[in-house]
């Protein structure tokens, strides 16, 4: 259960977000986790994309959210741009595993890379 996991992570000072795929759950997690901490939206393709996370901004605006599963180079500034979202998770989008198994650092690096400019684009102007 997320409430047992938090309290774990807590309690030897670990960094734990949540995951949810509905409204509900996401209050619950946010509840778990105390006001204004964020949630993981997982998996957010599959739940409604970005459709789904700027539904959510309306009644539940006070849960930073973390969308990731189908985050992709092509929508990644549309993520970033919802007011609901603090951040937004990637992995084989940086690390495909035929990357990995191969060794291909280089083209690792490439992709990051690409990932920072295009987050760099999305973020506000300090």
């Amino acid at each position: 259960r997320s409430e047992q996991l938090i309290a774990y992570a807590r309690e030897h000072n670990v960094l734990f977000i949540p995951g949810a795929a509905t409204p509900s759950e996401c209050v619950q997690a946010s509840l778990a986790l105390g006001e204004y901490q964020p949630v993981k939206v997982f998996p957010a393709d599959v739940v409604g994309g970005l459709r789904f996370i700027r539904a959510l901004a309306g009644p539940l605006s006070y849960i930073p959210l973390i969308p990731t599963s189908g985050v992709t180079f092509d929508v990644v500034q549309d993520y970033l741009s919802a007011d609901n979202v603090y951040a937004v998770g990637v992995s084989q989008q940086i690390l495909p595993t035929s990357r990995l198994l191969a060794g291909d650092w280089p083209q690792i690096h490439r992709l990051a890379c690409v990932w920072r400019k295009a987050v760099e684009s999305a973020a506000p102007s300090p």
